[in-house]
């Protein structure tokens, strides 16, 4: 059976540990010692025009795809605003690198020749993007 702790799980066959969560407390030499692991989040913000929700699901459903595909990308979810028209894709990644390198292939792809027409105010306008770290506090 494999051990388990504060949500970490050890697996049967490789005694690898699985941990979950960012700040583990881990026994070496004696003592303990905090671990931290950088978590990288965007969150894209793209402001839909009422009647052009449905015309992007249907392009963020495909372009999900590759997104989540792309190296250093995590996992995305989207969020949606349903009385403002406004999606909210939070994702994980790597490193800011690994989101910038991201963000330029899909600017050099035409991502804002594609979104302009369905974002209130157009492309940049109706889009925005932050990077946040999570911090101990």
């Amino acid at each position: 059976m494999p051990a388990t702790l504060g949500g970490a799980s050890q697996g049967e066959e490789d005694g690898q540990w699985k941990i979950p969560f960012i700040t583990v407390l881990c026994g070496i030499g004696g003592g303990n010692q905090n671990i931290h692991m950088i978590e990288i989040k965007t969150i894209a913000e793209f402001r839909v025009k009422g009647d052009q929700t449905e015309a992007f699901r249907s392009m963020l459903a495909g372009a999900l795809v590759e997104t989540q595909s792309f190296e250093g990308c995590k996992g995305v979810d989207i969020f949606e605003d349903q009385e403002k028209s406004v999606f909210y894709a939070l994702s994980n990644w790597g490193s800011h690198s690994d989101y910038d390198k991201y963000l330029a292939w899909r600017t050099e792809q035409g991502i804002g020749d594609l979104l302009g027409p369905m974002l209130g105010g157009g492309f940049p306008e109706g889009f925005g993007v932050r990077k946040v770290e999570k911090v101990d506090i």
